[in-house]
């Protein structure tokens, strides 16, 4: 499943609509809807999401691991999430796809 599709199972799973989405997010439903459609985004909008949507699992967002809530994997306060960390976490999936693209 692509990140674009997880903002979508996000969206369906929590009931909430594009235009309910633009308001969450403060972009316009033609900006939703892109990012919806597209086959990857960049770290801006992954911010606005969990920013935004704040029980969402970022490990899950990103890379589709754990549940797609925090509440789920845990109990404890989440640690802020940083613009630093989400590069950390892209640069640790480009050299993973570098990687497996060389086998």
């Amino acid at each position: 499943m692509t990140i674009n599709e997880r903002f979508a199972e996000i969206l369906k799973t929590k009931n909430i609509s594009v235009k309910e989405a633009s308001v969450l997010i403060r972009k316009s439903e033609v900006y939703v809807r892109k990012l919806m459609r597209a086959e990857s985004f960049g770290i801006e909008p992954v911010l606005l999401i969990l920013n935004s949507i704040e029980d969402i699992n970022p490990d899950w967002l990103l890379r589709e691991k754990g549940s797609m809530f925090r509440s789920q994997y845990n109990t404890e306060e989440p640690a802020p999430i940083t613009s630093e960390r989400l590069l950390s976490i892209i640069e640790s999936q480009q050299r993973t796809i570098e990687n497996l693209s060389k086998k």
